[in-house]
């Protein structure tokens, strides 16, 4: 069985993988909002936010706080995109 020191590095690879994906995914709804995929673009990055939220809460104390780092910055960015809810830091309100 891998250690926590193991799997907090796998994880901390998984945040960083997908907060590639939700970059990828601002920028396209940056560069043509008005786009005809655009609801498919903010789904899919509600998506990948709730996957780096568990990831997160899944880490152990020092890694988490990496993690939260890496995250926070994009995090702000889904906030003012409205598709991430300010006040709980959770996707759509749901936890």
């Amino acid at each position: 069985m891998p250690r926590r020191g193991q799997r907090d590095a796998e994880r901390l690879d998984s945040i960083r993988s997908l907060i590639v994906k939700v970059e990828e995914h601002l920028d396209k709804l940056n560069r043509d909002p008005g786009d005809v995929t655009a609801n498919h673009w903010k789904t899919e990055i509600q998506n990948f936010a709730k996957q780096v939220e568990r990831h997160l809460h899944r880490l152990g104390p020092t890694a988490q706080s990496d993690g939260e780092e890496l995250w926070s910055r994009y995090r702000e960015q889904i906030i003012a995109s409205s598709l991430l809810n300010k006040g709980d830091h959770s996707i759509g309100g749901q936890r």
